[in-house]
């Protein structure tokens, strides 16, 4: 293809239809700009999607608090707080909905499933996308105010719909639009401490939990062992320089796999000496959750059951503790 072939765009496209409706999302204006088909590479081979392409506005950027002019270690945390108070207060933070939380729109009563793709900002201009938004304002249906609008500040968010979308009668005078939206998982608090026996487990460690409505939810750990991340393929695309300030070449990842026979959990599992520790500033147990480990076997033959992994900590290589005092902190309800 010719230079100037791509910058007119005389290609040869999928299958597209220009929308231009501008309708409210949480109180916010976001623009519907079209449909368009995509190749899709799934398990089954190569299948064509629908896609719904939605203009919004991003949140202004907030304060950076690595400034170190803005920060301030005792307005920002207290002194006498705990790992354990820190995170708990993060916990109980409201995590309001973001306008691209969508899960499906009502059009004229009928829903239409929407499963987001990606979500970037209009400053990297996806090559397509532009275009689209070029035939719209070539047709005045982009409202003055989007017009204004910094690129810096627009996001353009990508969901796969039902095929369906492409018989809305979108030049309808009259369309009614709703959205339905996700909601952020909930947390909920436990605090159950156990001591776990270095190593992999014969038979797995039991007991049981119970749910805000005091279900019983029983739980398993297969193990708390080390693992050397060095030695794993997974990390080998991961940005070396990074991984070394998390984990060095002579340290360790003490990590614990567990089953809980309930779907779409995930156990917060810490070991109770870090969560007594005085809190810091500097983010050291969020750290943890940057490190990539291998994910834990997906199958324990327990039907319903959430598996996962934990990363308690980063030890040196020569950690020879028999026991670990782990404390189960919280669970998190996952979205399906």
């Amino acid at each position: 293809m010719k230079l100037k072939t791509l910058l007119s765009g005389q290609q040869e496209q999928e299958r597209s239809l220009l929308i231009g409706r501008e309708i409210e999302i949480l109180e916010e204006r976001v623009l519907l700009l079209g449909l368009m088909e995509a190749k899709d590479a799934g398990e089954d081979g190569t299948e064509t999607i629908t896609k719904l392409l939605m203009l919004y506005e991003e949140k202004e950027p907030e304060e950076d608090w690595d400034d170190e002019e803005n920060w301030d270690d005792e307005e920002c945390l207290d002194e006498n707080k705990t790992n354990r108070q820190v995170l708990i207060e993060w916990m109980e933070e409201v995590c309001e909905p973001e306008v691209t939380d969508l899960t499906a729109l009502f059009i004229n009563g009928t829903r239409y499933e929407a499963d987001e793709l990606c979500d970037v900002s209009m400053d990297e201009r996806p090559y397509e996308e532009v275009l689209m938004l070029k035939a719209l304002a070539e047709r005045g249906a982009i409202p003055g105010y989007w017009m204004n609008q910094d690129l810096e500040l627009l996001g353009l968010a990508e969901y796969e719909v039902d095929a369906a979308m492409w018989d809305v009668a979108w030049d309808a005078d009259i369309l009614s639009i709703t959205a339905e939206m996700g909601h952020p998982g909930e947390e909920v608090l436990i605090g159950k401490v156990t001591e776990c026996p270095i190593g992999h487990y014969d038979q797995p460690m039991e007991f049981a939990i119970r749910d805000r409505e005091g279900k019983e939810l029983p739980v398993k750990i297969y193990g708390v062992y080390l693992e050397n991340i060095w030695e794993d393929e997974a990390c080998l695309e991961f940005e070396f320089s990074e991984l070394e300030e998390l984990c060095h070449r002579d340290e360790r990842l003490l990590v614990l796999d567990y089953s809980v026979q309930a779907p779409n959990l995930q156990l917060n599992f810490f070991p109770k000496e870090r969560l007594d520790a005085k809190a810091y500033p500097d983010g050291e147990l969020t750290e943890l959750y940057d490190i990539p480990v291998a994910e834990s076997p997906k199958s324990r033959g327990i039907i319903g059951s959430s598996v996962g992994r934990c990363v308690l900590d980063v030890v040196s290589e020569d950690f020879d503790q028999e026991a670990v005092e782990v404390e189960l902190l919280s669970y998190a309800v996952l979205e399906d």
